[in-house]
């Protein structure tokens, strides 16, 4: 065998020996130099409604300037979608549509010529569904507006809820609802003796907290008004029955008897000086009638 093989490094066939080798040595080498393409950016909708069609855009860059190409997959079993061979930093944008409510992950990653892939870029989109803080997500199943199903993240199962004036949900699937959720204000308050639970936002249920400290806050005014109240009457009472001291209303009565008997005096003298004006005119009427009757006898 080891003849064979001289033999055949003899010559003409040494130099195609060498150069086999030197190709595939020179291939080695570019293949490790050659650098992945970047992560691609993904730009898109997080949540929207089933059969309504919404577009996502990539963009990523390959190092070495090669030829890169897009593949897209969007979570529901559908075919992924592959873009052309692109010019490196060229962004490609595909559309798509779910026909079911529920939570999907878009997914994209990139290959450049030499087969080499980026890492993949994630974004996770609602359809007909809103998180439930980490709690899981409720789902709107028949697309009118009513969320009518809760996904908790603790079992992987989907249960009913009830809504009143809010969502009532049942998160460990034991028949008996566990929280309340208002999708208004995002606010989750457990449904548990003296449980509460913080969400996305880190969120509590205001009416869960302030409720018992407003009554508790009220019924110490109530109180305090109480003993305020019952003091001063107390007070009141002890002044009436305390005997007085203070006899400047006698003579503020006195001073007013005096002033009511001066201005007596006052028209009793005003009286008498009429009534004697009245007898000195009627004593003169006599005297006249007295002289004309004496003329007349004349």
């Amino acid at each position: 065998m080891f003849v064979r093989v001289g033999q055949f490094l003899k010559g003409k066939n040494l130099v195609l020996a060498l150069i086999a080798i030197s190709l595939v040595f020179n291939f080695n080498v570019v293949a490790d130099s050659n650098t992945p393409p970047t992560k691609p950016a993904l730009i898109g909708v997080a949540s929207g409604k089933t059969n309504t069609t919404y577009t996502f855009t990539a963009l990523a860059t390959d190092p070495d300037e090669d030829q890169i190409k897009y593949a897209f997959s969007f979570g529901d079993n559908t075919d992924l979608v592959f873009s052309d061979f692109l010019t490196s930093g060229t962004a490609y944008t595909v559309s798509h549509s779910w026909d079911s409510p529920g939570l999907y992950t878009v997914k994209v990653n990139v290959k450049d010529k030499q087969n080499f892939f980026s890492d993949t870029a994630e974004a996770t989109v609602l359809i007909n569904a809103k998180f439930v803080g980490f709690l899981g997500y409720v789902i709107d199943s028949d697309d009118d507006g009513v969320y009518d199903q809760f996904y908790s993240n603790s079992t992987g199962k989907i249960t009913s809820i009830e809504r009143f004036d809010i969502y009532l949900i049942d998160v460990d699937n034991d028949g008996e609802y566990d929280y309340r959720y208002n999708t208004s204000n995002g606010d989750i308050q457990s449904l548990k003796v003296g449980g509460s639970i913080e969400g996305d936002k880190e969120s509590t249920s205001e009416y869960g907290f302030w409720i018992p400290l407003m009554f508790f806050g009220i019924l110490l005014v109530i109180v305090i008004m109480f003993f305020i109240l019952t003091f001063k009457t107390r007070k009141s009472i002890e002044k009436e029955k305390e005997p007085t001291t203070d006899f400047s209303f006698l003579q503020d009565k006195k001073k007013s008897v005096e002033e009511q008997t001066f201005y007596v005096n006052e028209l009793k003298s005003d009286f008498d000086k009429v009534v004697s004006e009245k007898e000195t005119r009627v004593e003169k009427s006599k005297n006249l009638q007295d002289i004309e009757k004496y003329i007349d006898e004349l």
